[in-house]
């Protein structure tokens, strides 16, 4: 048992989501001044199995998102795509105070009628409420916030249909087969595995 555990030890898996277009990521928590607590999504490019025969990090910690589009990020246009945290709210474009100029520009604005198109970036000038606000931007403000959190933690899941492509990966001349467990998570979140 001792030798299996030392041969996984230090093997490193690629990490993909099985759809295009879409990235793994880690969740966090982060907690902003005013108490409130903000989803972080952070990328993971690989995983790697510890001398314990655990992945770092856990399996059923990832999830996958949709990718940005950085050629529109921080170009002076707001791209509803990609004006969410993970995508540094379109690298500022969306808010007064965050864009270059100060002015914010759609493509399209009579077709832009969601709250993506609107200044949703928590860490903005004009998101930054203070402790003697009215009621009423308070409100519109955690509404807006409690939206993006929704979208964030209920739009990322979608459904496959199609085998895991790589239930086993590589650990040097043998083989390892990850557990069921994680091999249904994985198939149930888009995200496979692939020997670095």
């Amino acid at each position: 048992m001792l030798a299996n555990i030392i041969e996984l030890s230090g093997a490193v898996c690629v990490v993909q989501c099985r759809k295009q277009g879409y990235d793994a990521v880690l969740e966090e928590t982060q907690t902003l001044p005013s108490g409130e607590n903000l989803l972080v999504l952070r990328t993971v490019h690989s995983i790697s199995c510890t001398i314990s025969s655990t992945f770092y990090p856990q399996v059923d910690a990832l999830s996958c998102v949709r990718s940005c589009n950085r050629e529109f990020m921080d170009d002076g246009w707001c791209d509803f795509q990609n004006n969410r945290g993970y995508c540094d709210w379109d690298g500022g474009d969306c808010c007064a105070s965050t864009v270059r100029g100060g002015c914010v520009r759609l493509m399209f604005p009579s077709l832009c009628t969601s709250f993506l198109c609107q200044c949703i970036d928590p860490f903005a000038a004009e998101n930054m409420a203070s402790i003697s606000d009215a009621g009423s931007s308070n409100n519109a403000l955690h509404e807006r916030k409690s939206t993006i959190k929704r979208t964030i933690r209920y739009g990322r899941h979608h459904s496959i249909t199609e085998p895991m492509s790589y239930p086993v990966v590589d650990a040097s001349q043998d083989m390892f087969t990850i557990s069921l467990a994680d091999a249904a998570f994985l198939l149930r979140n888009d995200v496979y595995l692939d020997r670095i």
